[in-house]
C-alpha cells in the first residue's frame, strides 16, 4: 500500500512538472484542461486516502493479534509451569506412596512373627506339663497386650498412609486433567480480535 501510495505521488508530481512546462513553452492550457487536471488530482486523492484507511485497518488488526497471540503465549507459559509443578507433586506423592507400601509391608512381616510367636507360646503352654507361674502369666500377658497395641497403632498409621496416597494420587490426577483440559482448550479456538 505505501507503495501504491508512493506511485500516486510521483505521478502527481509527474503531471505538475507537465503543467510547469506546458507554461513555460508557451502553450496554453484552456480552462477544460485544467478542469480535468482537477478531476483527476481528486480522483487520485480519493485513492491515496482510501489505501491509506486500508492501511489503518490492516495496521489495526495486526496490533490486536499481536496482543492476542502475546496472551495466548503468557497462558501457555503458566501452563507449562503448572503442569512441571503437578509433575514433580506426582513424583513426589509416588515416593511417599512407595515407602509407605515398604513400611506397610514391614509392619505385616511384624505381625506375622508375633502372631507365630504367640502361637508358639500357646502352644508350648498347652504341652507344658508343668505349670507356668503367675508371675510369668502375667508378663506375658503384658507383652501380648503391648504388642497388640502396637499391631493396632502401625494399621492405623499404615491405613492413614495409604488414605493419603489415594488422596494425593487422585488429586494430582485431578489438577493434571484440568491442565489438560485448559491447554486444549486454548490450543484448537480461533484467535479473536
Amino acid at each position: 500500500l505505501e507503495a501504491k501510495n508512493v506511485l500516486l505521488q510521483k505521478e502527481i508530481t509527474k503531471m505538475e512538472r507537465q503543467l510547469k512546462n506546458k507554461d513555460h513553452s508557451g502553450e496554453s492550457l484552456s480552462p477544460i484542461d485544467f478542469y480535468q487536471l482537477e478531476i483527476e488530482n481528486k480522483s487520485f486523492s480519493q485513492k491515496i486516502e482510501e489505501k491509506n484507511k486500508a492501511l489503518l485497518k490492516l495496521k489495526v488488526s495486526t496490533a490486536k493479534l499481536g496482543q492476542n497471540l502475546t496472551e495466548k503465549r503468557n497462558l501457555l507459559q503458566k501452563l507449562l509451569e503448572d503442569s512441571v509443578e503437578l509433575k514433580k507433586a506426582i513424583v513426589a506423592a509416588e515416593q511417599r506412596e512407595q515407602k509407605l507400601k515398604e513400611e506397610y509391608k514391614k509392619i505385616e512381616d511384624l505381625v506375622a512373627r508375633n502372631k507365630r510367636s504367640c502361637n508358639k507360646l500357646k502352644l508350648a503352654q498347652t504341652v507344658s506339663s508343668d505349670m507356668p507361674q503367675i508371675q510369668d502369666y502375667v508378663n506375658q500377658k503384658d507383652t501380648e497386650f503391648e504388642l497388640k497395641k502396637k499391631i493396632r497403632q502401625w494399621e492405623t498409621k499404615c491405613q492413614l498412609a495409604a488414605n493419603a496416597a489415594r488422596r494425593a494420587k487422585a488429586e494430582a490426577a485431578r489438577a493434571s486433567q484440568r491442565t489438560r483440559a485448559s491447554a486444549s482448550s486454548n490450543k484448537g479456538g480461533p484467535l479473536r480480535s
